[in-house]
Order: structure tokens, then sequence, then C-alpha cells
């Protein structure tokens, strides 16, 4: 039998990228399939910042956008909704694409962020929503 070839592009086994797909994807899946929301949200933000850093935006912004989904199913407290805001602003950080879809997520995070009461995290919140307005009206033009 002949021996297959490696294509010349294919990835090697332990580049960051092939590693962070294995560690941090499958745990946050596997955490989430076990309805295990709290460990779900910890692996999949983690999965978006290590995603974050290799500037594979795609794959962070699915990673972020679990970590939201699961942190909407935990019971509401000061700090999970301060882990939504950062959260959200992370996610924005890394979407260009679906720039309309960001939006309601922003404007989530902004009532949070008024809930809590400090004015760091509204601020931020309404830098992040002007940027992405920006990059959306640049890109495309207002239509």
């Amino acid at each position: 039998m002949a021996k297959r070839s490696i294509p010349s592009n294919a990835p090697d086994r332990n580049s960051p990228l092939v590693v962070y797909r294995t560690a941090d994807q499958v745990g946050g899946k596997c955490y989430e399939r076990g309805k295990s929301w709290a460990k779900t949200v910890e692996y999949a933000e983690e999965a978006g910042d290590r995603a974050t850093h290799l500037f594979a935006n795609r794959e962070a912004s699915a990673a972020y956008r679990q970590a939201l989904d699961a942190l909407m199913l935990l019971p509401p407290d000061p700090a999970m909704q301060c882990r939504q805001v950062d959260l959200t602003l992370r996610l924005a950080k890394v979407t260009f694409d679906s720039v309309i879809d960001v939006l309601p997520a922003l404007e989530a995070a902004n009532v949070l962020a008024r809930q809590l009461g400090d004015d760091a995290p509204t601020k931020r919140v309404a830098a992040a929503t002007t940027q992405l307005l920006w990059l959306n009206y640049s890109r495309k033009g207002f239509s």
C-alpha cells in the first residue's frame, strides 16, 4: 500500500492554531453538552482569548458567542453581569463581517453597565459601539 504524503499547506500538528482547536474548543463544547454552564463560559472565554491572540477572528467570535450564550443561562449576579459586559466588548473587537449582529449584544451590555452603576463600563460600551458603527460606515457606507 502506498504511503500518503502530507500536503505542503497542511498545518503542523504542533502549530498554535491546531493546539488551540484541540484543547479549548473541545473543552467548551463538552461542558456545553453536559450543561455545565459555568465551565462552558470559562473554557469558551479562554478559547476566544487564545484565538484572538492568534488573529483567528472568526473562531474568537464563535467562542465569545458561546460564552455569552452560556452566561445567559446562569443566575444573574453583579459579577456575571460585569463578565457579560467584558465578553461583549471582546466580541466587538473581533467582529468585522457581521457588525450589525453585534449591535443588539452591545445594547444589552450598555443596559447592564448602567445597572452596575459604574461609568467606566458604560463609556467602554459606548466607545465600542461607535467604533463598530464607524467600521461599518467606512466599509459599506450608509444605506
